[in-house]
This record gives C-alpha cells, sequence and structure tokens, in this order.
C-alpha cells in the first residue's frame, strides 16, 4: 500500500481579526521605521494544528491508514481522543524541553494576513528520522513544511529513498540561506509556494524561474482567488479556482490544497488533474469556520471538479 508522509506543525494559535485594511495603516515612505498596532475586533484561542488539518482532509478522502504524521511537539501537548479516530499519533515526538509551537494570525478585511510563529519543539531533530518509520519503502510522496529546518534533513533522507519530496516552505523561507535554499531546490521534486513566498525563493537563492525549472520537477504556485499554477521546463498550466459565494474563513485552505493534491497523486492521476482535487478540496474549507469543520465526500468532489472538467 502506498504511503504518504506528512512532516507539518503542531501548533497553539491565536486568531484575530482587524475590521481595516493593513495599508490603512501602513504607509510605505516609512516602512524602515514601522510602528503600527492593530485594533482586533475578534480574538480566538485555538490549537492550531496544520498537521492535523492535512491529515483529517486525508480521512475524508479515505486515505487515513495511508498517513504517516511526522513532527514534534512538547510535553503539554494532549491528544484529544476524538483526533485518534483521524490520525495515527505514533510517529510523533514529545520533547521535554522545547515548548510546543505557537502561531498568531492576524486576517483583514481583505483577507490579507499578518503570522507571526515560534517554531518551539519543531526545531528538535535528532529523535525524528524516516528511517525509524518501519514501512518507509512504501512511502510514494513526502510533504514537508513549515517546521523549521528540520526539513532539510528530511528533504535529504527522502531523496536517498527515492521517495517523491514536496518543498512547501510557507512562511518560514526567509529562515533559509541562499546556500540551504539551493540545496532544497536540488534535493526535493516539488516546489509549493504562493507568488509573494516564489519572488522570496527567487530573492534568496539568486535564481532565475529558468535555473530554478531547470532544478526541479514541477514548481506550484497558488494564485488565491486565480486558482493554481504549475510550472516546468516544458509546461505553464494554470488551473482556475472554485468560485465561491460565501466565503467564511481562508485560514485553513492552505492545508486543504495539500490533501487535494496528495489524494490525486497516490491515486495516479495526472499532474493537472490532481492540482483540480487541490483546489476542489479547499473550497470546502473556506465555507466553513476553524479547522476540521468541514465536510464532504469522494462524490462532493466529484461533482464540483466537473466545474473545472
Amino acid at each position: 500500500m502506498k504511503k504518504l508522509l506528512i512532516s507539518w506543525s503542531i501548533a497553539y494559535d491565536t486568531i484575530m481579526e482587524f475590521d481595516w485594511e493593513f495599508q490603512d495603516l501602513i504607509l510605505p515612505e516609512h516602512i524602515s521605521d514601522l510602528n503600527v498596532c492593530f485594533n482586533i475586533s475578534r480574538l480566538e484561542k485555538r490549537n492550531w494544528w496544520t498537521a492535523h488539518n492535512i491529515a483529517y482532509s486525508l480521512w475524508l478522502l479515505w486515505l487515513r491508514d495511508q498517513s504517516i504524521l511526522l513532527t514534534s511537539v512538547w510535553k503539554d501537548f494532549v491528544i484529544e481522543e476524538i483526533l485518534w479516530k483521524f490520525i495515527d499519533y505514533k510517529y510523533i515526538h514529545k520533547d521535554s524541553e522545547l515548548y510546543t509551537a505557537n502561531c498568531t494570525i492576524v486576517t483583514e478585511k481583505k483577507q490579507n494576513q499578518i503570522i507571526t510563529f515560534y517554531p518551539g519543539a519543531l526545531n528538535v531533530t535528532t529523535p525524528l528520522s524516516i528511517s525509524n518509520i518501519p514501512d518507509n519503502q512504501n512511502i510514494s510522496y513526502a510533504m514537508l513544511s513549515p517546521n523549521g529546518k528540520i526539513a532539510l534533513k528530511f528533504i535529504s533522507e527522502c531523496k536517498d529513498k527515492w521517495i517523491k519530496t514536496f518543498f512547501d516552505p510557507g512562511q518560514t523561507i526567509w529562515l533559509y540561506d541562499k546556500n540551504e535554499i539551493i540545496r532544497v531546490l536540488n534535493n526535493a521534486n516539488y516546489l509549493i509556494v504562493n507568488e509573494y513566498e516564489y519572488s522570496l525563493v527567487k530573492n534568496i537563492s539568486w535564481l532565475w524561474d529558468s535555473e530554478i525549472l531547470e532544478l526541479m520537477d514541477k514548481v506550484i504556485i497558488t494564485l488565491w482567488k486565480e486558482g493554481t499554477r504549475m510550472l516546468s521546463k516544458t509546461e505553464n498550466i494554470q488551473v482556475p479556482a472554485i468560485k465561491l459565494e460565501n466565503i467564511v474563513d481562508p485560514t485553513w485552505a492552505w492545508d486543504a490544497f495539500r490533501s487535494g493534491l496528495l489524494y490525486g497523486l497516490i491515486n495516479d492521476l495526472s499532474r493537472e488533474l490532481a492540482i483540480k482535487y487541490w483546489n476542489v478540496v479547499a473550497s470546502f474549507v473556506v465555507e466553513s469556520n476553524w479547522w476540521m469543520n468541514h465536510k464532504f465526500s469522494l462524490s462532493d468532489i466529484e461533482d464540483r471538479l466537473k466545474i473545472l472538467l
């Protein structure tokens, strides 16, 4: 049976809403001495478990038994009993020193976000290794994302084991220097970023688009309401987003994107069709509030997929 490795963050988070736009308070001519305060209208404290969000959507897609979660938390982390239904926890490391990661998210009127992130236990590297997973030979794809620089270790291990690897750095891209970014691009198979993160990758690495595409099998760029672009040395494909009338909360859309993509690939669908699954799964998530509140069946996915076919 094909397996999926998910190495993502488990964190506690504080989610806030700002009723104006960031640009109302941020003056471009004073960006070098920025000093602003966002007056928040709503605040929620939650367990932000990005790894869980991906695993939960994979469970909805009937891939629970094929998903391996590999990450690290502090001893304060408590696994809610209901989550055992969705997620296999046997490869989660509980560290004795570093706190569980912590995230703060501020979302403004136009759905732009400012995020701060403390990685904490995610920086623990020694106890975590793909080699410690007994059935690692059956892992087909690995999704490696914002969990500190341990992604460098996992990408190298995946390459040694011929595991197709997605590097999805998110907002942590600035942690990597030029040599580390080039090392990642040389060893990973796929890069997943939004437009801004892709610009950062190019700025940090000093590489042109053509040079990046020479190193990667595929570069996948999310365009939010414009859909997704997939680039390679030979193609430039743009898949439109699902048009929705009721966008409730975009915070968890990124997590759902990955679940849809992994589902498509592990079922041997074409890259383009897998990207369409990525967009469709995310469309269900942004219509709901909070993580793991969305519901869909495979038939629901198929019905909504027809819009993109």
